[in-house]
């Protein structure tokens, strides 16, 4: 009897160990040991990563781009600056896979069920280790056209910058193009800082202006109404379920950009833009929770009042 419950205890232990690994290894997806919904994303994984091998060792910008899902590509106005970056960093060499991994999510409400998968490949050409960052959308009801890849980045295993953006947009990454737009990369960081504070929390406070206000052009900024200010403030620190989705780059008449994407707030479906001066300075943001409709962002602090409701 006792070596009968012995052998189950291992037999468990080992069990454990293998299920609580099957989320980090790609062996154990193609082994067919976890659910369907893993296998669907570990195959994804391997479609992707073979056909971005076979596009980079033969150079070909058409297999690169039939990688994209239609809706990155019409988001995408700088696809060929993108292919170029990475075909320099190591096309036309054969590439060796090391690993992979993935995490993903799925929003559940009717007619707008979605499912989004956050992965990472590392690969070595020549003597030189890379790895690639991609956002592949496996559903997305409300718009089947934004289904496949949507961006990636490659860099050096060793590059110490973090491409991978909440904030990520339609296409490829390359240097140039946030060159304007640095202040994405601080908007980022209000995002995730979200994840440390509470508004149930009796000491909790908006970050001060000062923390912030330099990613603003001096004009705009003196013009804001405090109110605004606060309610921004208040919605980029605000524990409720927020999630910032696919999102693109616009090039404005006067040299400038905006960054336009989808949004989620407290269960309901809108959008965000944010809109920069050709110095790289914000000059407006707008959020729009009723309507998925991306409207022009005009000059300063628009929306953010009717997410408080």
């Amino acid at each position: 009897m006792k070596n009968w419950m012995r052998n189950s205890l291992v037999f468990i232990l080992v069990l454990s160990t293998i299920l609580g690994t099957a989320g980090c290894t790609g062996f154990l997806d193609r082994a067919g040991l976890l659910s369907d919904q893993a296998k669907v994303e570990a195959e994804a994984c391997e479609a992707f990563e073979k056909d971005l091998f076979k596009a980079m060792e033969k150079e070909d910008p058409k297999l690169i781009k039939r990688l994209f899902s239609p809706r990155a590509l019409q988001r995408t106005d700088d696809m060929d600056e993108g292919i170029d970056f990475i075909f320099e960093l190591c096309g036309g060499e054969k590439l060796e896979f090391v690993n992979d991994n993935k995490s993903a999510y799925q929003h559940y409400e009717k007619e707008k069920n979605s499912w989004v998968m956050y992965a990472y490949c590392v690969f070595t050409c020549g003597d030189e280790e890379f790895r690639v960052n991609w956002t592949q959308y496996l559903k997305y009801e409300e718009d089947e056209r934004l289904v496949g890849v949507y961006t990636f980045s490659v860099c050096p295993t060793d590059d110490s910058y973090e491409s991978h953006s909440v904030y990520s947009a339609a296409g490829i990454h390359h240097p140039g193009r946030y060159a304007a737009n640095d202040t994405l990369l601080v908007l980022d960081e209000l995002y995730l800082t979200d994840h440390k504070a509470s508004d149930r929390n009796p000491e909790y406070k908006i970050p001060d202006e000062s923390t912030w206000s330099d990613l603003w052009d001096p004009e705009v900024f003196a013009t804001l109404e405090q109110q605004d200010k606060d309610d921004m403030a208040a919605f980029f620190l605000n524990e409720r379920s927020r999630e910032f989705g696919a999102g693109w780059f616009e090039t404005t008449e006067d040299g400038g950009l905006v960054y336009y994407c989808a949004l989620r707030f407290a269960l309901k479906h809108g959008c965000f833009g944010i809109r920069f001066n050709a110095d790289g300075k914000i000059i407006g943001i707008a959020v729009d929770i009723y309507r998925a409709s991306y409207n022009e962002v005009k000059e300063g602090i628009h929306g953010f009042d009717d997410t408080a409701s």
